[in-house]
């Protein structure tokens, strides 16, 4: 009874949220996005990764090593991309990311923690980690065909990541007032 517990614990909130999110789209659906795709991309996402990086007990080498293993994998997926993609004849910049680009930071680091622990939450977040650099950067350079070095400065979850892993690799603690604002924004609390 134990595990459904911390499952329902685990999985709640983001359910929760997704369902108001269904709600309000069918209810009002002229609803302005904006503000929430912004806090998101914003506040959201850095502050989930400064949390789950640097307080998972996850070693700099640990996470170098998923990172590592995270860019093989991404890359062949990219090459099975573009051959499947050249084989259809379909626009390969433009429906290349969806092949090698996945959704892992909202639910799949809140799975690891409850399926792994704290330390399978950090290995998530090394994953996961590049996949968002991968979002903000990659991503948006293919869809706009063109690279832009102003879109990397821009992106807050692009300073969070390279933050949080400064401080894994010098074996530093994240200052606890940090701690307890990420913690805040990812909205779970002890």
């Amino acid at each position: 009874m134990e595990i459904y517990l911390k499952l329902f614990e685990v999985l709640l909130p983001v359910f929760f949220i997704v369902g108001i999110g269904y709600f309000l789209g069918k209810k009002k659906s002229d609803i302005d996005t904006t503000f929430i795709t912004n806090y998101s991309a914003n506040f959201g996402a850095p502050a989930l990764f400064i949390f789950a990086i640097t307080s998972s007990g996850v070693t700099y080498e640990v996470f170098s090593e998923y990172f590592f293993y995270s860019i093989i994998a991404l890359s062949c997926f990219a090459v099975t991309g573009v051959i499947f993609l050249f084989f259809m004849k379909k626009d390969i910049s433009r429906e290349l990311p969806p092949f090698f680009l996945p959704n892992t930071g909202n639910m799949g680091i809140p799975i690891c923690l409850f399926a792994y622990g704290s330390l399978g939450m950090g290995v998530a977040a090394s994953i996961s980690s590049l996949v968002v650099l991968l979002h903000f950067t990659a991503n948006i350079f293919l869809a706009s065909r063109k690279f832009d070095i102003k879109i990397i400065l821009k992106s807050p979850s692009s300073y969070a990541v390279v933050v949080a892993v400064a401080f894994l690799y010098f074996d530093l603690e994240m200052p606890k007032f940090v701690l307890n604002t990420v913690i805040r924004k990812v909205g779970r609390s002890h």
